[in-house]
Parts: structure tokens; sequence; C-alpha cells
């Protein structure tokens, strides 16, 4: 059995409960749990022990102990993540352009497809078409959806009728 990280807790139980109430996330919650149940064990436990007792997986629980050991309890509850927003494809003039476009009654486009033509004939730049897509649904909540066209067969009285009765006789 691995031998147990001895770490010494530098804060007092009652700032840690204190810290506790305040966090937000259940994340915030479990690390600050990790250093309570380190203040009671004060011989250690090892990672094992310590992520049963905390409820998280074991390399979880060594990795929030060598970032308390690190910078304290600011590195602890900073947010570790790696990664971020990526800036955006479509560029700040090429965005107002399209919101413009979209909110246009007459000159709106028909299609994803045709918006991506026009942007790259006013503009010189390739857009994708799953970027302007899924610009246009997440800003402007456009759908997809088309009306279709109706058939050469079809009897415009008895659509009329039908819609009149509910039945169609």
């Amino acid at each position: 059995m691995a031998n147990a990280l001895q770490i010494t807790v530098k804060e007092t139980k009652s700032a840690l409960t204190s810290l506790l109430l305040k966090q937000r996330s259940n994340i915030g919650r479990k690390k600050i749990d990790l250093l309570l149940v380190l203040l009671n064990h004060p011989d250690g436990l090892n990672k094992t022990e310590l992520s049963y007792k905390v409820g998280i997986s074991h390399n979880t629980a060594n990795k929030w102990r060598k970032f308390y050991e690190q910078g304290g309890i600011a590195t602890l509850l900073g947010d570790n993540r790696k990664g971020g927003n990526r800036p955006s494809v479509i560029e700040s003039p090429i965005r107002s352009a399209i919101d413009k476009r979209v909110h246009n009654a007459k000159g709106a486009p028909k299609s994803y497809a045709e918006l991506q033509r026009w942007v790259s004939l006013k503009f010189g730049k390739e857009l994708p078409y799953n970027t302007l897509r899924n610009y246009l649904i997440r800003k402007h909540k456009t759908k997809p959806k088309v009306a279709r066209k109706s058939h050469i067969n079809k009897d415009d009285s008895a659509a009329a009728l039908f819609k009149k009765t509910g039945s169609g006789a």
C-alpha cells in the first residue's frame, strides 16, 4: 500500500467551514471537504483513502493535494482548467453586416448557403457553412425550416372546405 502523503493544512476548521458555506459550486465544496478531511487526519492519508472519504477519484485527490501544496487555498480554489474561449472566426464588421442583412425584411437571405455566398462576395472571406449556420441559430434563433410547395393537382376548394369543417366532408 502507498505511503500517506502528509500535508499540513494552514487554515483552521472554523475558517474552512465558513469558506465551505460560501462555495457555490459542488467542486468548490469538494475541495474544501478535502482540506477538512486532511485537517482531521494530521498523520496523513494515502490518495485512495482520501478519495473515498471525499467522494472523488484518486487522481483528482492527488492533483488537488498538489495544487494546495504549491499555492495554498487560493490555487486550490482557483479555476485551474486549461483552454478558454477562442476568438470568433466571424469578425466584427462581418457580424454587424450579417445582423443587418438578417433583420432586413426585403433583403433577408433564404438559406444559409445564400448568406455564405454573400459574405464571400462582399467581404472576400470564405466562412464554413456550419460556422455561419451555428452563429445564426445561436444569435438570431433562425430555423432551417422552409415552407413546402403545394402539389400541382391540389384542389383549392376541397382544401378550403376541409379547413372549415375539419373532417373533409
